[in-house]
């Protein structure tokens, strides 16, 4: 079981991202991915084995038209730092598809009154189109309860702002424990090649409809 590279730094995994986003492609589609160290893909072997990646890869497939991913994600970042340092570079952006996940690190000390209201500003300035997970699951003990409880909150704050859901706490909740064992990489916290295929599973219905949304004239019959 591959459970990521531990010689790969988080340095590394951003200026992968970076050189990607600096290319540019003819009638390309534009994916702004939100988000903490799994946005980064941190614990796959590679960047583009994390779910942003898949996902990436499944869209070109799809549509048949190459993607360009520009990540905005920060390791370690909390919804503050979403609202700070993330959102306000997306909107010169001009993204076609944006997926946001984040909480996973404000579940560690977490203050449920402000995550909700940060939340609530995240949810209400991402664009109408946007992808918005929810909390992965913890599996046992206080980080699960709270897990629960953020999760919630996304759930809230996204119906309240009418942006798509992305259910990663069900999906990754599904897990046998037998699976949940080959899921993570080294370091236990980070999912890793498999693992982040349990998330870009969640992700993918509605990512594929906001494609064949955008342009229904090339997405795959």
């Amino acid at each position: 079981m591959m459970r990521g590279l531990p010689t790969w730094s988080k340095r590394r995994y951003a200026e992968a991202w970076r050189t990607h986003a600096a290319d540019s492609f003819p009638n390309e589609i534009c994916y702004v991915a939100i988000g903490d160290s799994a946005a980064q893909g941190i614990g796959a072997t590679a960047p583009h084995n994390g779910y942003v990646g898949l996902l990436a890869s499944l869209g070109e497939r799809h549509c048949k038209r190459p993607v360009r991913v520009i990540n905005l994600s920060v390791s370690g970042a909390k919804a503050r730092d979403v609202i700070e340092g993330q959102l306000p570079r997306l909107a010169a952006l001009g993204a076609d598809i944006v997926t946001c996940a984040i909480g996973g690190n404000d579940v560690r000390r977490f203050d449920a009154r402000r995550f909700e209201a940060e939340i609530r500003e995240i949810a209400r300035a991402l664009p109408a189109h946007a992808l918005l997970a929810d909390v992965p699951c913890f599996y046992s003990g206080r980080g699960e309860v709270r897990s629960r409880a953020a999760g919630a909150i996304v759930r809230r704050e996204a119906d309240a702002a009418a942006r798509t859901l992305v259910e990663l706490h069900a999906a990754t909740e599904g897990r046998t424990r037998a699976e949940v064992r080959g899921d993570f990489a080294l370091d236990m916290f980070h999912p890793n090649d498999r693992g982040y295929t349990v998330w870009a599973s969640a992700f993918e219905v509605p990512f594929l409809a906001r494609l064949d949304a955008l342009a229904p004239d090339t997405a795959a019959l």
